[in-house]
C-alpha cells in the first residue's frame, strides 16, 4: 500500500510539472500579444505604455524564466494574480469548485443509483424483453449529446411547466431547496451519458462473473438470488466501473464548460473557457493545475479503492 501511494505521488508531480509547462509554453504560442489582450480597444499603444507592461508582468523576461518564477510560487501555494481584475487564482478556485464540484458528484450519483439497478437486471436476465428494452434505452442515452438533453430538459421542466429555474445557482448554504432545484438539470444532462455507460459495464463484467464457479456454488447452497448477485458479484464485477468512475469524475471537474455555459453556472469549466479566450496566461495555468492535480488524485484513490474491492489486486504490485 505505501509502495503504491509513493509511487502515485511521484507521478502526480510528473504530470503537474508537464501540465503546467505545457498549458504555459502552448498559450504563448498564440496568435497575437498578450499586451493586446491587456489594453483596451482605443487605448495607446506606444512604446512607454507596452513597456511599462512588460515591466509589471514580467513579460520581458525570456519564457523559461517567466515560467519558473510562476513555478517557485506556486510550490508555496501561490497561483498566481489575473492580469484582468485582479482576481486572485487560488480565490477563484475557491469560489467556484464547490459549484463544479456538486454538479460532478450529484451527475454520478445519478447515473450509479439508475445504472446499478439496470446493468445487473441485464445481466440477471440477459436477451429477455426487459434487457432489451434496457439496450435501446441506453442506444438512445449514449446517442444524445449532453448539450441536446440540456435543451430539452430545459424546455420541459422549466419553458414548458416551469418546475425548475432556466439559469443560475443558488448556494447550498443559502437555500437547501433553491440548491436542488439550480442542481437537477445540469446534473441530469450530465448523467444521462454515463448511465449508458455504466450500465454496460455492470452487465458485461457480471455477466462474466456469474459463470464463475464461486457463483455456482452459492446458488448451489440455495442461497437467494438477489444475495449472490449483491454480496457475491457486484464486487467483483465493479472494477471497470471504478475505473471508468474515476476517469469520469476527473473529467467532470473541468469538463463541465459547455453545461455550465448553458444553464449560466458560475463553474471552474466556465472561468476557464472565460480565461482561454481572453488570454489570460495565469489564471487557465493555474486552473489547469489544479483540474490535473483533482484528476490525478481521484485516480490515485482509485487504485487505492481496488485493494479494497477485489483483494485479489494485491498480490500484483503497483
Amino acid at each position: 500500500m505505501a509502495k503504491l501511494i509513493l509511487s502515485r505521488l511521484v507521478r502526480l508531480i510528473l504530470t503537474l510539472l508537464a501540465v503546467s509547462a505545457l498549458t504555459f509554453f502552448l498559450l504563448k504560442q498564440l496568435p497575437g500579444s498578450e499586451i493586446d489582450a491587456l489594453l483596451p480597444p482605443n487605448a495607446p499603444r506606444d512604446p512607454e505604455t507596452i513597456a511599462l507592461l512588460e515591466e509589471r508582468f514580467n513579460l520581458n523576461d525570456p519564457l523559461p524564466v517567466q515560467y519558473f518564477k510562476w513555478l517557485g510560487n506556486a510550490v508555496q501555494g501561490d497561483l498566481g494574480t489575473s492580469a484582468f481584475g485582479g482576481l486572485s487564482v487560488s480565490g477563484q478556485i475557491k469560489d467556484r469548485l464547490p459549484i463544479t464540484a456538486e454538479l460532478a458528484f450529484v451527475s454520478v450519483f445519478f447515473a450509479l443509483i439508475i445504472a446499478v439497478p439496470l446493468g445487473i437486471i441485464g445481466a440477471y436476465r440477459p436477451k429477455s424483453k426487459t434487457d432489451s428494452i434496457i439496450s435501446g434505452i441506453n442506444q438512445v442515452f449514449i446517442s444524445s449529446p449532453n448539450y441536446l438533453v440540456a435543451a430539452v430538459l430545459l424546455y420541459v421542466l422549466s419553458v414548458r411547466y416551469g418546475l425548475l429555474p432556466t439559469v443560475g445557482w443558488t448556494r447550498l448554504g443559502d437555500s437547501i431547496t433553491g440548491n436542488l432545484k439550480s442542481v437537477i438539470m445540469p446534473a441530469l444532462s450530465l448523467a444521462l451519458l454515463e448511465i449508458a455507460i455504466y450500465t454496460r459495464l455492470i452487465k458485461t463484467d457480471m455477466s462474466a462473473t456469474l459463470q464463475e464457479d464461486f457463483i455456482l456454488s452459492a446458488r448451489a447452497k440455495g442461497l437467494p438470488n438477489r444475495y449472490v448477485l449483491f454480496r457475491h458479484a457486484l464486487r467483483p464485477s465493479s472494477l471497470s466501473l471504478i475505473t471508468v468512475l474515476g476517469l469520469n469524475l476527473g473529467a467532470l471537474l473541468g469538463g463541465t464548460v459547455v453545461i455550465e455555459f448553458i444553464f449560466g453556472l458560475p463553474g471552474i469549466g466556465g472561468k476557464l473557457l472565460q480565461s482561454v479566450f481572453s488570454r489570460d496566461v495565469v489564471m487557465v495555468q493555474g486552473l489547469a493545475v489544479f483540474i490535473s492535480m483533482s484528476y490525478v488524485v481521484i485516480n490515485t484513490l482509485i487504485d487505492i479503492a481496488y485493494l479494497v474491492v477485489d483483494p485479489r489486486t494485491r498480490s500484483r504490485g503497483v
